[in-house]
């Protein structure tokens, strides 16, 4: 069931917003699904065990945000910025992200199954403890990212372009990888 304050909270301040979440549960899941996000700046924001299912985002900045323990589930995810974002302990589902720019975002112990990537610029990032299962990648640009310790099984990727990446631990099976490779340095842990 929605939460009628919870939303009307959101659009306040990014201090009020957090403060709000603070005094929530941190084990309340917070309903946000099937809600429609057009055309709005929600920066600095803590989401905490959301469910986002059938959520639809488009031209949202989501910058500086950290999403943890949320769900996204058949979510549509349209020209969105998650610039300096984390996401830690995230499951995605059957969501379609598509023109939607990730940049200086850490993303930790996360699944991936059946998304869809499409058109998608990441750079500086780091994906970690991670799992992609049944996904597509197409036209996606990653540039200065590190990924480690991830699985990747089962999934597409098309015209990628990989630039000045690094790879560590990372297991990928039975996949189809038509990309291009510039550079992908040498291991290396900061």
């Amino acid at each position: 069931m929605m939460d009628i304050e919870m939303i009307d909270r959101l659009f306040e301040s990014a201090d009020e917003w957090n403060r709000y979440m603070n005094e929530k549960s941190h084990d309340t899941v917070n309903d946000f699904s099937f809600q429609i996000l057009k055309e709005k700046q929600l920066e600095n924001r803590v989401f905490r065990n959301f469910d986002f299912t059938g959520a639809q985002f488009e031209f949202v900045s989501f910058d500086g945000s950290r999403f943890e323990k949320c769900k996204f589930e058949n979510a549509s995810v349209l020209y969105v910025s998650f610039v300096g974002c984390e996401f830690f302990d995230c499951s995605f589902s059957n969501d379609k992200i598509e023109h939607t720019t990730f940049r200086n975002t850490k993303v930790l112990q996360c699944m991936f199954e059946r998304i869809q990537m499409l058109e998608t610029d990441v750079s500086s990032c780091e994906l970690e403890n991670c799992l992609v299962i049944d996904s597509y990648f197409k036209k996606t640009k990653v540039f200065k990212s590190a990924v480690y310790s991830t699985e990747v099984n089962r999934s597409i990727m098309r015209d990628i372009n990989i630039n000045i990446c690094t790879f560590q631990g990372v297991n990928i099976a039975r996949y189809i990888l038509h990309l291009s490779l510039i550079h992908i340095s040498e291991p290396t842990r900061h």
